[in-house]
């Protein structure tokens, strides 16, 4: 299954940019995150970058068949060495901001009750 970040005119407190798979479905948790960040009334350009990081995220739970339910400090630690085997390799900023979207360890700890 394959997914990816879909633009969708939204109401306002709902998120226009949704992290879907390839039949349209939406990943809930995901969505739950981004809209709680709409709530937090974050920028439309800060929206679409958690929806990115998100979508990484999503990918590699599918990749790895892991879940947001099974996530712990473990698998996160298992998140980042998998991005320290990408080439290219990405930016400390860009895994310290994965990390921050993730919605069981990141902003939405709080914010969507994970």
């Amino acid at each position: 299954m394959k997914f990816g970040v879909w633009h969708h005119p939204s109401g306002p407190s709902a998120s226009p940019y949704r992290v879907c798979d390839e039949k349209g479905g939406e990943v809930a948790w995901a969505n739950a995150f981004l809209d709680a960040q709409k709530l937090r009334q974050l920028s439309l350009r800060s929206l679409r970058v958690y929806a990115y990081d998100l979508l990484h995220l999503a990918r590699w739970f599918k990749s790895t068949r892991h879940s947001l339910a099974r996530l712990n400090q473990s698998l996160l630690l298992d998140y980042v060495r998998y991005q320290l085997e990408q080439q290219p390799l990405p930016t400390a900023q860009t895994i310290n901001h994965r990390l921050c979207s993730t919605p069981k360890y990141g902003a939405g700890l709080t914010i969507t009750g994970m």
